[in-house]
């Protein structure tokens, strides 16, 4: 395990020269040509924003309280508490919970992997059953991203490495001043200090290609990708990564992708979900949220006072 680390170290040290020389060195098309920008965004003609409003087809559950983050993957639900504390429950909403760890800061789920950030910037994932043993990835980082066999790993210093396999695979470093990431299949996407967002798809050495710009979150599902803007508008594009965007909302605070659904959370703590093609309708499924999440078939939101809500099902447009 040690050793892992100590690779990694060494590799990022190898790596400073190219950090130095920034994003250009880094196979990215810093020449933004054909680059798409809010403004030149297609828009989506419907009334009141594309919003429709709508019922679910089945309740919200209380799954726990206290809760400061929320994660949802299949079956599997993960709570990481207000007190570093993670628990996870995989079968029915109202399964039991299973303790996972403590000290954590942020968590993951990909198929039947866990991951975690602790407080001290240490990365552990586990793969296979709840109880499985936890495996020491990398230390000094401050996010943590899973999608497959693929884990990502965010450093302080703005450097990310990806890396794919088994649990004890060795990391490749793959860009410098990033402030966030995202995976999805073989997708790889960051988002940059200046608002830029670069997507890669392929080997883990593949090129980057811009996206956007004026970003300040990023979510990515399958072939599809979502920017979230400054100014709250949201944008999607689904297809190959030079596919135009579409315009889907505004006025928003957070975004989530999951198979063919798209979530947003509104600045006045409504939770929308649409199903479907980009053009589908928007459902009203929660109010007074302030965190969400998305899997293929399951919705999960936060209140303001750390209850986590899961709901299951699909959604009913009235």
């Amino acid at each position: 395990m040690g050793d892992v680390v100590e690779s990694l170290r060494s590799w990022r040290f190898a790596r400073a020269l190219v950090v130095s020389i920034g994003l250009s060195a880094c196979g990215e098309d810093a020449s933004l040509e054909n680059a798409g920008t809010p403004q030149d965004m297609t828009r989506e003609e419907s009334s009141s924003q594309g919003h429709k409003e709508g019922a679910l087809a089945t309740a919200w559950t209380l799954v726990e309280s206290d809760v400061r983050a929320l994660a949802l993957s299949g079956n599997r639900i993960a709570v990481l508490k207000t007190d570093g504390t993670v628990y996870a429950k995989e079968g029915g909403l109202n399964a039991d919970w299973t303790w996972q760890r403590s000290g954590v800061v942020a968590i993951a789920l990909a198929g039947d992997r866990i991951g975690v950030l602790s407080n001290n910037g240490d990365v552990y994932v586990k793969a296979g059953g709840l109880n499985a043993d936890w495996t020491l990835q990398t230390s000094g980082a401050t996010a943590i991203a899973l999608a497959g066999d693929r884990i990502g790993a965010l450093f302080n210093d703005g450097n990310v490495y990806v890396k794919e396999g088994g649990l004890g695979a060795g990391w490749a470093w793959q860009t410098s001043g990033a402030t966030a990431i995202a995976l999805a299949g073989l997708r790889i996407g960051a988002l940059y200090a200046d608002g830029t967002v670069r997507v890669k798809d392929g080997a883990l050495g593949a090129p980057w290609t811009f996206q956007t710009s004026g970003a300040k979150a990023i979510a990515m599902a399958g072939n599809r990708i979502g920017a979230l803007y400054a100014d709250g508008n949201v944008n999607v594009k689904e297809g190959d990564l030079n596919a135009p965007w579409l315009w889907l909302t505004s006025g928003t605070t957070a975004i989530t992708l999951a198979g063919w659904r798209i979530g947003a959370l509104y600045v006045d703590g409504l939770v929308r979900v649409k199903d479907g093609a980009l053009g589908a309708p928007w459902t009203v499924t929660a109010s007074g949220a302030k965190a969400i999440s998305l899997s293929s078939d399951r919705m999960g939101f936060l209140d303001a006072n750390g209850n986590a809500f899961v709901n299951e099902g699909s959604l009913s447009a009235q």
